[in-house]
């Protein structure tokens, strides 16, 4: 009885060591990875932070570009008015010089046919040469304006253009970020998840 009660007891002592060591061994695991469920979920905070950053400073950026965009319209149509008002005052201005041309200089031409040129027709031939060489220098100027208003115009455009694809990249990356912070809001739940049940586990 005994013998059978000393290899009962030596048996007992084996077992409980064994299951003292899985014990262990167990709570080793459940350790490394409850630190390593620590680490990820401070990291998953740190990109959070970085990701909510980078919004802030996006949105900021979305609004300086759509304000930017919003303004280069603004001028692009004002420029489209300069140009219609300036071309319709060049067209009014040849209007008037054809109208003179053909109401009060038309004598001049007729006499000069008849070669008979007077005193009234040479006078009114000076007029004629000096509002002629005025008309065209006013006409140049007007010309000159409008092809500075339309270059103005296209740079306009180009800016316009070159704003909306920015603000198209800003609104793109947004969506990008906004997506990356909710993948990261899921993991870190998840994490928080785990490291509830083997936090219960050790």
């Amino acid at each position: 009885i005994s013998l059978l009660f000393a290899t009962t007891t030596t048996t007992k002592i084996k077992k409980s060591k064994t299951a003292f060591n899985t014990t262990l061994q167990e709570e080793k695991k459940t350790s490394y990875q409850l630190d390593r469920i620590a680490t990820e979920i401070k990291k998953a905070k740190k990109e959070l932070v970085y990701i909510d950053k980078r919004l802030e400073q996006l949105s900021r950026d979305q609004n300086k570009t759509e304000q930017t965009y919003q303004q280069l319209k603004s001028e692009l149509k004002s420029y489209k008015n300069d140009i219609f008002i300036t071309q319709k005052i060049l067209e009014q201005k040849n209007k008037q010089f054809l109208y003179l041309l053909s109401e009060q200089f038309s004598t001049i031409f007729a006499m000069q046919q008849l070669h008979e040129p007077t005193k009234e027709t040479i006078i009114t031939q000076e007029i004629y040469k000096a509002y002629k060489a005025q008309n065209e220098k006013m006409l140049k100027k007007i010309k000159s304006d409008i092809a500075r208003l339309k270059q103005h115009k296209q740079n306009r455009i180009y800016l316009r253009n070159k704003t909306k694809k920015e603000l198209k990249k800003i609104i793109a990356t947004k969506y990008e970020y906004k997506i990356q912070k909710n993948k990261k809001k899921r993991l870190l739940a998840k994490l928080k998840q785990d490291e509830d049940i083997y936090s219960a586990k050790l």
